[in-house]
């Protein structure tokens, strides 16, 4: 989650045009914002298309809102949606900032301190010191128009094409235990991607992150080292969008009464 969400926020070299602002200053007022995100509703989708035949769509959904205020674990209540094989299903994440528990077909469980760290991880990019990214290099040929009300407030709307082996190579620097991608194999991800681009819409005046929506269509024709590491993203459309509504109002979550024990859980 940690590297999806990181994934989904971009800044600008170009210059853009259509707006007062280049498409540079907005984005890179956006991502040095990142950290003044404390609170409000997340919404995270990921969705793998494959153009094999015979393959089905599979990825994800996170709804709900958040707060990452006073540090430790998120206050959260959100809905996962996890889809896979033509299927689809839902659960509840709960946290109350100091526990965490999951409903899963109308039950409520405990989650044990092992279990906790998706919650850490899945808002990591909000609210804490250092939250900005080196994302300077990750748009091409960026242009601004106005991109009307989202997420409650009138926004900039930059879109680009977006640098994939540059952003890959970054994000594998980052992720603990990462390994960045070296100049061949940067190339080699770069002539595998058929598009990508990128939608960032950002808050006029306060310079918040509104959404993004990443669409990347890689073919097949990529080289075994990276068909390795990319695994079902080869030969497929991967489409990623992060919304945030409502930045920085209150949220609270109480825990939920007669949580069972996380043992009790079916197939955990």
């Amino acid at each position: 989650m940690r590297r999806l969400a990181a994934f989904a926020v971009l800044a600008s070299l170009a210059c853009g045009c259509g707006g007062s602002r280049s498409a540079s200053g907005i984005l890179s007022d956006t991502a040095s914002s990142l950290d003044d995100i404390k609170s409000g509703t997340l919404g995270f989708d990921l969705l793998v298309t494959p153009t094999r035949s015979g393959s089905r769509p599979f990825g994800f959904k996170l709804n709900g809102p958040f707060s990452t205020r006073g540090g430790g674990l998120p206050t959260t209540r959100a809905t996962y949606t996890q889809i896979a094989n033509g299927k689809s299903a839902t659960v509840t994440l709960i946290s109350t900032g100091s526990a965490g528990f999951i409903t899963v077909d109308g039950k409520t469980y405990r989650l044990p301190a092992d279990r906790l760290a998706p919650l850490r991880s899945a808002t990591a990019v909000f609210g804490g010191e250092g939250s900005s990214l080196p994302l300077d290099d990750w748009i091409r040929d960026a242009k601004v128009t106005d991109g009307g009300s989202v997420g409650g407030a009138q926004t900039d709307h930059v879109r680009g094409r977006l640098d994939l082996a540059r952003a890959v190579a970054d994000l594998g620097a980052l992720a603990p235990g990462g390994k960045a991608l070296n100049a061949r194999e940067r190339g080699q991800l770069a002539r595998a991607a058929r598009t990508a681009t990128i939608d960032v819409w950002s808050g006029t005046k306060d310079h918040l992150l509104r959404k993004l929506a990443i669409d990347v269509d890689l073919g097949l024709e990529v080289p075994p080292g990276l068909r390795a590491a990319l695994g079902n993203l080869v030969g497929a459309r991967v489409q990623v969008t992060l919304a945030v509504g409502d930045p920085n109002r209150p949220v609270t979550v109480r825990a939920p009464a007669g949580a069972l024990p996380y043992s009790a859980l079916p197939s955990q």
